[in-house]
């Protein structure tokens, strides 16, 4: 810059611009000036700075010397826990004969308590001539909770009921009268307009059915639900004569709307 002038004049520690003797501030940096420099940077003597590369390579030395530290102690740590662990599973090995010898002494008073035993062991033979016969009721009752519950909208209302999984197969869908099933069994819902006068047994509210009739290795029932202003709601019902429960669980959940 040409306002730079002269070689002596006093230079800015900061940011190393020409300031004037009598300034206090420099006009570049607003750094104050307490003590300028007296040397100008056009005098040839720039100032001398300390290189970088001895801290450096201290730093480094410095770094691998903790890392060494470090792993020699890590290392000492792990041979000191295994140690340990060591005599441990060797202290537990020398304890551990006291036990086994322990044991076999009450091995005599246990002894005299199987010969009660057998004096009972006639009594209980009957009790498994009892267990079988409740053992294939318990079978279709947990057959009997897979259920799905279908719902089909007719006349802006929705008639449902709960089918088994394994019957949840459409048939016949048409309006008013749907169908599902296969080999297995076979579930109906139909709209009629009137319930046979023959059948006569109130199984609920407004809710109808014929007994359970046996059809060979079948079972079948047909429940009417009265649908105030439209007739009723005829569900008929065959499944394996294994699931018989099937047919209360069906007529249980027939509703309207």
């Amino acid at each position: 810059m040409s306002q730079h002038s002269g070689s002596d004049q006093p230079l800015c520690p900061k940011c190393h611009q020409l300031v004037r003797s009598e300034d206090r501030f420099c006009r570049y940096c607003g750094y104050k000036l307490t003590k300028p420099t007296a040397t100008s940077l056009r005098s040839g003597r720039p100032t001398k700075r300390l290189p970088r590369w001895p801290f450096v390579l201290v730093g480094l030395a410095l770094g691998v010397v903790a890392a060494f530290v470090i792993g020699n102690q890590s290392q000492k740590v792990a041979t000191t826990g295994s140690f340990k662990k060591s005599s441990l599973s060797q202290s537990h090995q020398h304890s551990s004969p006291p036990v086994s010898q322990s044991s076999p002494s009450p091995s005599p008073s246990s002894s005299p308590s199987p010969s009660p035993s057998p004096s009972p062991s006639p009594s209980p033979s009957p009790s498994p001539s009892q267990n079988p016969s409740p053992s294939p009721s318990a079978q279709p009752s947990s057959q009997a909770q897979n259920f799905v519950s279908v719902q089909n909208v007719y006349h802006g209302t929705t008639l449902g009921l709960s089918l088994p999984t394994v019957l949840d197969t459409v048939e016949l869908s048409s309006p008013g009268a749907w169908q599902w099933g296969n080999k297995k069994g076979q579930v109906s819902m139909d709209v009629v307009a009137h319930k046979p006068s023959s059948i006569s047994d109130a199984l609920g509210p407004s809710t109808f059915g014929t007994p359970i009739i046996p059809e060979g290795k079948r079972v079948s029932q047909t429940i009417y639900v009265k649908w105030p202003g439209q007739g009723w709601v005829e569900v008929s019902m065959q499944v394996p004569q294994k699931h018989e429960a099937w047919l209360s669980t069906i007529a249980q959940s027939i509703h309207i709307g």
